[in-house]
């Protein structure tokens, strides 16, 4: 079975797509949005740089029981989107494979502040 870990709203909702397949394992994290089964919202911040430096040890418990393969959807436009690495780190010692679904988004359309989210995110993963 391989898990899909969906990041933030974009995430959440391709999630969404995906879980009328039954080989997936869902989880579900974001600052918003409807509880939904293995779903952990975290605490809304308006920095990007704050949900990296508040990084929940909860989060760790909600994904502990991946193991195998993985694969991370995440839009780095989305400020929850910056606790990508904190959230890797850990299942980089348990996961035989990890994939990064990343859905770039028309930065056109986006705010200066969200340009630069959307940047450093890419670039950093």
């Amino acid at each position: 079975m391989e898990n899909i870990v969906c990041l933030g709203t974009v995430g959440c909702k391709i999630g969404k797509e995906l879980e009328k397949y039954k080989k997936y394992k869902m989880f579900y994290i974001d600052d918003s949005g409807k509880k939904r089964k293995r779903f952990l919202k975290l605490k809304k911040h308006a920095d990007p740089e704050k949900y990296e430096e508040e990084y929940d040890t909860e989060c760790d418990r909600f994904l502990k029981s991946i193991q195998g393969n993985v694969t991370m959807v995440l839009c780095g436009a989305s400020l929850v989107s910056s606790a990508s690495l904190r959230i890797l780190e850990p299942l980089k010692h348990r996961c035989e494979k990890i994939n990064i679904l990343y859905i770039k988004p028309e930065t056109s359309l986006l705010s200066e502040t969200k340009k630069l989210q959307e940047r450093v995110v890419r670039n950093v993963l």
